[in-house]
């Protein structure tokens, strides 16, 4: 069985004292997942609160980044992934830990420094690669998975011959690997994990506290999507500031108005990132006279409580809260970074039929339910971290039981000029 190599040891470096782990090369062996210390009965609060300084430690390590479209990450940093109440920062062979506990500062305390053969960068190449080698029509999703460094792959399972056909060296199958509880075949190579699956990923279409319907409209005649509200804020373009609304970006036409409870006009679409090869899925649109932003966000149908701060992008393993007005509240965890997701969108109404196109989305995030689900209607739903606002639901998909919900984490919502209001 593959096990991380925990080297029970300790090194001073500059008067400071610093835990350092392993991950090995997984090369052909089977990549077994981290063994993460158990929450036990805990509540989703209980979890996020022991979880905090981690995440912040995860919030100063991105904040410390050079930026684009998207993070550049340094050529030493291979990822980070939560254990109980620690960050594990992964870094290169020869990386300069001292830097990184500099950069932390007094969060440095609750990291501990992990050395992996592949960064960051080199897996983010590699997903690339295979994105490109792949058929097209046979790829679900491509991601991240910094705790065994590795590319995972979910491809669908009709194209097995085809996708074995272009993998790059030796590889073995395993018919019964466990994927977080859910039972797979799987095929297992140098840095990479494919996984087949049968079931498609889609968005969550079907919004004033973050958690309500809205529609976007044709007047009152024509419904392109119903949804659910992201959050409120301010939308930064050009030197103008103006109050917006949070939505999935797929929900969204740009020549309907938006409604809330189907008749009350909200606003129309500012700024919409829903392209091929865009980084997230997601959408500002303007705000009427008749409101304001606010920081409150469902928990229930008929509970709120209030957004007190915002994460960036939780880091694998956080403990993450969805509210979709289908579903209502769910929880689970974050398993996947940096993934390039391939979904299907409604596009309106042909014949009597919905009609539908596929999109390739970079950047999102995947989490695992282990309470609750994900439905038709629930795309823009707030993920909160805590009572931290962390980006908005856009897909979903269900496998033997098992929800997976796709994200865009707020650091792509917020590079676009978007501000969430929190108290």
């Amino acid at each position: 069985m593959f096990k991380k190599n925990i080297i029970s040891c300790c090194m001073f470096l500059a008067s400071s004292l610093f835990v350092v782990s392993s991950i090995p090369s997984l090369g052909s062996s089977k990549p077994h997942l981290t063994d993460l210390v158990e929450y036990g009965e805990k509540t989703y609060e209980d979890v996020t609160e022991l979880q905090r300084n981690a995440i912040l430690a995860n919030e100063i390590l991105i904040q410390s980044f050079e930026h684009s479209d998207t993070i550049l990450y340094p050529e030493d940093y291979a990822g980070v992934f939560i254990d109980y109440d620690k960050l594990h920062l992964v870094l290169t062979p020869g990386a300069d830990v001292q830097h990184y506990c500099d950069v932390l500062g007094e969060y440095c305390d609750y990291v501990i420094f992990d050395f992996a053969d592949y960064s960051f960068n080199d897996l983010l190449s590699l997903s690339e690669e295979y994105i490109s080698r792949i058929p097209e029509n046979a790829l679900s999703s491509v991601g991240i998975m910094s705790d065994i460094d590795a590319v995972h792959i979910e491809v669908y399972s009709e194209y097995e011959d085809e996708v074995i056909k272009c993998i790059n060296g030796d590889f073995s199958v395993d018919d019964n690997y466990d994927f977080f509880g859910s039972v797979r075949r799987a095929i297992l190579a140098d840095h990479l994990l494919i996984t087949f699956t049968d079931s498609k990923i889609s968005s969550t279409t079907s919004f004033i506290p973050s958690g309500n319907s809205v529609q976007s409209r044709n007047n009152v005649s024509s419904v392109f999507g119903t949804s659910t509200l992201g959050g409120s804020g301010t939308y930064t373009h050009s030197g103008t500031t103006n109050d917006s609304f949070l939505v999935a970006g797929h929900a969204i036409n740009s020549t309907y108005n938006l409604l809330f409870y189907s008749n009350n006009y909200i606003g129309t679409m500012q700024y919409c990132r829903f392209t091929n090869n865009g980084y997230g899925d997601f959408a500002f649109t303007t705000m009427s006279s008749a409101y304001s932003p606010n920081y409150y966000t469902h928990v229930s149908y008929y509970g709120t409580t209030t957004l007190t701060g915002y994460v960036l992008s939780p880091p694998q393993y956080a403990s993450v809260s969805t509210y979709g007005q289908t579903s209502g509240a769910a929880s689970g965890m974050v398993i996947e970074t940096g993934i390039t997701a391939i979904y299907q969108y409604y596009i309106g109404y042909s014949n009597n039929e919905p009609q539908y196109a596929e999109i390739t989305i970079k950047g999102l995030s995947k989490i695992k339910l282990s309470s609750g689900s994900c439905a038709s209607g629930d795309s823009g739903g707030t993920v909160r971290s805590g009572y931290s606002f962390a980006g908005i639901v856009d897909a979903s998909n269900i496998e033997v039981g098992n929800y997976y919900v796709y994200f865009t984490p707020y650091y792509y919502i917020n590079q676009a000029g978007f501000t969430v209001c929190t108290n």
